[in-house]
């Protein structure tokens, strides 16, 4: 930095320069150069503080200072101040001293390494940072050795704490003076200019002596995120053993193509101009707030998954790079729902079902940073009448929290357009795999499965079922127009597998020829006897599956606890002697959840099925067989019963198909919607329907 002498300085953002007030002159203009950047570029002076306000100024610069490349990596600004009067040790300050001049006066960099004293110097509202090695020699001149390092930041670990105003006099050069951030931050008129330009409060963390457990926390959090969250579990690659079935995320993630909605943004008149479509990485660059529609098995959950272990690594590409240094915290809302309220920030991680225990206060403070990245996963699993709440509850969240970077996800009917606009929400709509997206996701699930192949024989089986598959997607039009999804497609891949290269013609036919791949070819290819003391046969496998399903659309749950589960399975065995008699029902359980392949446990104490289709399938097979076209024609206008309409039409034998779609019909008179969400409801479509 260049003004009336050379000083040093620090970038708020990428044309903002936090520096020392005594550095500037109104006779002389004012330049800063950035190395690495875009040259010499001139600045006007923003604020300068008086004498009692401290020696320090903000600088506006005339264009940007940096490349936009090294703009977008920019992280979130961190403020502390120090807690108490004990010293802080292991701070630090980087500036451009005289000391490390080089080959003619060149200036470069130098990393003071110190403890600061907060007392030294409060009473002019700043502190010292006494250094920690031996003080460099005086200047011949009599200057100081540190002249230059005015102006330059003074960090305790990421935290911004203070601005270097000059050499402590009488400490031998082992001193540098400072104002501290918590100081200027009481500056009306700099707080001001800070809200104005960044559109935010100033805060400063309270930074103590003692060891910063929440720093190591969050090391292990960060860890376990990146672990938890670093595979993917890809359907059907492998019966033999579970693990072989999960594939690392990084190189499995195949990145989805978004269209963006831009007559839904409002209030946000500085958003950045996004393409229509784009990849993940080029529509949300610089986007802080997301709602992001997809359908079933478009792959939402997978990109929550993504982003989590992304930011856990801080491995962002560059493109999103405006999510790096965050925290994330996935919070799957079919989970969070069971609770009587949605958690405070203190409850996140055990509402989750996470097991590390978070010091007091971090998740606050993390927030209160403007570190986090919520991941809010399911909108559509709520149960309808409790997305209002779940809104209210983002809502409130962004207010105690503004610098929050949010992602939340829903299939596409289940919030009006618009839900979180008035907070800056970017709405973004997931599309279909187009023919190049089919071709990758193909050769990806078969390069997994060959990597688990045990015999050469079966590698090459993989060769000829890869090649196989891409010519026939292409040439059968039927098929090609099932392959529109993650899911899908990993079922095209595991039954053409499984059949030999044989593939049913529909969607449901798709599916019911998954779950027979699930529920027998599982535990036979596995070779597994009868752990549990029990044989199911497929049939008895699904009936119980179905009105399992059944019974948690009813009650508009996704994610059920055990016991009620166990206790739903007691009242149908007593119509299903040749399974096991009602007191066996726990047994049956743990048959099914170990079993079958369709049951997961989120947590010790809970269940769900491994994919929302598979819930919907079998739900809607029960009801028909239940004879309840009257109450699914009933609800088809809730959004959490889209699927199951339509799959309800593809069970349904001919009478009871012209019944509902009667039905449909006669209640889309009364509710245009309904069209909107079953654009088949006309009985002359039955033959296109699922």
């Amino acid at each position: 930095m260049f003004g009336a002498r050379q000083g040093s300085g620090y970038l708020l953002s990428t044309r903002i320069v936090l520096t020392a007030r005594h550095l500037l002159s109104e006779d002389v203009a004012t330049t800063v150069v950035v190395p690495g950047g875009r040259g010499r570029i001139s600045c006007r002076t923003l604020w300068a503080g008086d004498a009692d306000e401290g020696d320090a100024a903000l600088l506006l610069a005339d264009e940007e200072l940096v490349t936009p490349e090294t703009g977008q990596a920019f992280q979130p600004n961190r403020f502390g101040r120090v807690a108490g009067i004990a010293p802080l040790l292991d701070c630090y300050s980087v500036g451009y001293p005289q000391v490390r001049r080089y080959d003619g006066q060149k200036p470069d960099i130098e990393q003071f390494h110190g403890t600061i004293k907060p007392t030294s110097g409060i009473v002019r509202g700043g502190f010292v940072l006494e250094g920690a090695g031996t003080p460099p020699a005086a200047r011949e001149d009599g200057q100081s050795p540190w002249a230059g390092m005015s102006g330059a930041p003074v960090f305790s670990g990421r935290h911004l704490i203070g601005v270097v105003t000059g050499d402590s006099a009488g400490w031998q050069h082992s001193r540098l003076a400072a104002v501290s951030l918590h100081s200027l931050a009481s500056v009306p008129r700099f707080a001001r200019l800070y809200d104005i330009h960044f559109g935010e409060f100033l805060h400063c963390s309270l930074l103590h002596r003692t060891p910063d457990i929440s720093a190591e926390f969050e090391s292990r959090y960060c860890a376990y995120v990146a672990e938890t969250f670093g595979e993917l579990s890809i359907f059907g690659l492998d019966f033999s053993r579970s693990e072989h079935a999960r594939w690392p995320l990084d190189s499995a993630y195949l990145s989805l193509e978004l269209v963006h909605d831009h007559d839904h943004d409002q209030g946000d008149d500085d958003a950045p101009t996004v393409p229509e479509r784009g990849r993940v990485e080029t529509a949300l660059r610089n986007r802080r707030r997301v709602l992001l529609r997809g359908g079933a098995g478009s792959g939402k959950t997978t990109l929550v998954h993504w982003l989590a272990m992304n930011a856990a690594r801080d491995a962002f590409p560059d493109q999103l790079a405006h999510f790096g240094g965050r925290v994330p915290v996935v919070l799957p809302l079919r989970t969070l729902v069971r609770g009587a309220t949605l958690p405070a920030p203190a409850e996140f991680l055990s509402a989750a079902g996470h097991p590390l225990s978070p010091p007091h206060g971090w998740m606050d403070a993390v927030l209160t940073e403007g570190r986090g990245l919520l991941l809010v996963d399911g909108v559509d699993e709520m149960p309808e009448a409790d997305r209002a709440r779940t809104k209210e509850w983002l809502l409130k969240l962004l207010t105690a929290y503004p610098r929050t970077a949010v992602v939340v996800t829903t299939r596409p009917t289940a919030v009006d357009d618009g839900w979180l606009s008035r907070r800056n929400f970017a709405e973004f709509q997931v599309l279909p795999m187009n023919q190049r997206d089919v071709t990758s996701f193909v050769h990806r699930w078969h390069t997994a499965a060959r990597s688990i192949a045990q015999r050469d024989t079966e590698r090459a089986e993989l060769d000829t079922y890869e090649a196989q598959l891409l010519s026939t997607l292409p040439r059968k039009q039927d098929l090609a127009r099932l392959a529109t999804n993650p899911l899908m497609c990993a079922m095209i891949c595991a039954l053409h597998r499984d059949r030999r290269g044989f593939l049913p013609d529909s969607r449901m036919k798709l599916y019911g020829a998954a779950l027979t791949m699930l529920l027998v070819r599982r535990d036979s290819e596995r070779a597994v006897g009868a752990p549990e003391g029990l044989v199911l046969s497929e049939e008895a496998q699904q009936k119980i599956l179905q009105e399992i399903a059944y019974w948690m659309i009813r009650n508009e749950i996704a994610e059920a606890d055990q016991h009620h589960v166990v206790a739903r399975i007691a009242q149908l065995l007593p119509a299903m002697p040749h399974v096991a008699p009602p007191d066996d029902a726990q047994r049956v359980f743990r048959f099914l959840l170990h079993r079958s392949g369709l049951l997961r446990a989120p947590t010790g104490m809970t269940v769900d099925f491994i994919h929302r289709t598979f819930l919907d399938y079998l739900g809607a097979r029960a009801a028909v067989e239940a004879q309840d076209i009257n109450l699914v024609a009933a609800r088809a206008h809730e959004p959490q019963w889209e699927d199951i309409v339509r799959m309800a039409v593809g069970h349904a034998r001919d009478g009871e198909r012209a019944a509902l779609l009667t039905q449909l019909v006669a209640r889309g008179g009364r509710d245009s919607r309904l069209f909107e969400r079953h654009p088949d409801a006309d009985p002359s479509a039955c033959r296109r329907l699922p």
